[in-house]
């Protein structure tokens, strides 16, 4: 079956200070699909359907990490529609448990676009593209503006006119993240801190 997907009205790299509605694939209407399914090819069918959703949504809402916790409505991050929740549908009284949420997740982190940040699976940090994606870009922006020897700290990774808009998407969490990988394929060097404004970038 065809994996639906979520299409928008504005690209990665342009977020508009308006944001269209964010328009939710029909299975979330289904109730059965809130619950996981006991037949394995129709719940791989469901883990494909709410992976993409989840990545969706996240993509959308520009939101990095997810809480699988029971008590929450889908998201660390604060929503900019707090009435627009993930795994939650009130009209049709149904709301995920956690052990669906960490089998979506699961399938999500397989794939390369996330990582559980603790061991026991309460949250997990969302990648809009894989680390080897961002590592390939990252290099291929150093070799074309030929940045090899700058320092950049995540301030100015985040902020900076040269640095690629979608990079500024990204909170610093995640930023630290891609450079660390980055660090580990021999694009940069990273030091300071272990987050935040003070860390700092060597493009090697």
């Amino acid at each position: 079956a065809c994996l639906l997907r979520i299409y928008f009205f504005f690209g990665l790299n342009h977020p508009t200070p308006t944001m269209a509605a964010f328009l939710y694939p029909p299975f979330y209407a289904y109730p059965p699909y809130f619950t996981l399914q006991p037949v394995e090819e129709t719940r791989a069918k469901q883990v494909q359907a709410w992976k993409a959703l989840i990545f969706d949504f996240c993509v959308h809402h520009n939101i990095h990490t997810v809480s699988a916790d029971d008590h929450a409505d889908g998201t660390v991050d604060v929503l900019p529609d707090p009435s627009s929740p993930l795994f939650v549908n009130a009209a049709i009284h149904r709301a995920l448990k956690r052990e669906a949420k960490v089998v979506f997740l699961d399938a999500l982190v397989a794939e390369g676009h996330g990582e559980w940040l603790e061991a026991d699976k309460h949250r997990c940090r969302v990648f809009f593209k894989t680390l080897a994606e961002y590592v390939s870009d990252v290099r291929r922006w150093v070799d074309e503006n030929a940045l090899h020897g700058s320092v950049y700290t995540l301030y100015e990774m985040a902020e900076a006119t040269e640095i690629p808009d979608e990079w500024k998407r990204l909170d610093r969490d995640v930023l630290h993240r891609i450079f660390v990988a980055c660090q580990s394929s021999g694009v940069s060097s990273v030091f300071g801190g272990e987050n935040g404004e003070d860390v700092g970038v060597k493009f090697l």
